[in-house]
């Protein structure tokens, strides 16, 4: 296992733990101030290594990114009936980064999109699919068939804000967004698919019995 293995392990083990610890053990409130302090983060040390907020589109293109799916997750952790909204989101999305991660290092062979995102195979994007998959049950009763279409479309989704994050990295000439993640770079690095996936579940939300 090499150097930049092990701290990924051990930074998305420490971070996923007191996320969820803060989450369950704590008042909605604080849960809420963490995403503010993350977005404020986001804001003003990382998007400005991703494109120049000097732009006129900029500001218009932050109300976008990140800042709508922020507000959609902050909104559903201060109601009690939409907070499961929050956990679903976060669960889909670490499955899959997790399913992606290993099952594209153990069997990765084929490239996804090398001209955005060289390291994402296909293999990858398979792992976290069925991650998904074999998680989602435990959150929405359904088929088998709306199983798998569903877990389709959220490891579609999570790998498309992933790209799209990866894109402006390469627009912007940059390797990560931040580096105060030790083995996953910057607080977006982590983010980009819960913001894909965050709007997907509000779009879905009145559709699906959530």
């Amino acid at each position: 296992m090499n150097n930049e293995l092990i701290k990924r392990c051990i930074t998305g083990t420490a971070i996923g733990m007191g996320v969820w610890y803060i989450f369950l053990y704590t008042q909605p409130i604080i849960f809420s101030l963490l995403l503010i302090a993350i977005l404020m983060l986001i804001l003003f040390t990382e998007m400005p290594r991703l494109y120049n907020y000097k732009k006129p589109h900029a500001w218009l293109f932050t109300l976008i990114y990140p800042l709508l799916p922020f507000a959609m997750l902050i909104t559903s952790n201060q109601h009690p009936s939409s907070r499961k909204l929050v956990i679903l989101i976060f669960a889909v999305s670490f499955a899959n980064d997790v399913g992606a991660y290993f099952i594209g290092k153990i069997f990765g062979r084929h490239k996804l999109c090398p001209s955005i995102s060289p390291k994402k195979t296909i293999e990858g994007f398979v792992g976290g699919w069925a991650a998904i998959f074999l998680m989602l049950p435990f959150f929405i009763s359904t088929s088998v068939v709306y199983a798998i279409l569903g877990s389709f479309i959220c490891a579609a989704t999570a790998t498309a804000g992933d790209l799209f994050e990866s894109w402006l990295k390469r627009k912007a000439r940059v390797k990560d967004s931040g580096t105060l993640l030790p083995g996953h770079g910057g607080l977006l690095d982590r983010f980009d698919s819960i913001l894909a996936v965050t709007i997907l579940v509000y779009m879905c939300r009145a559709f699906l019995p959530f």
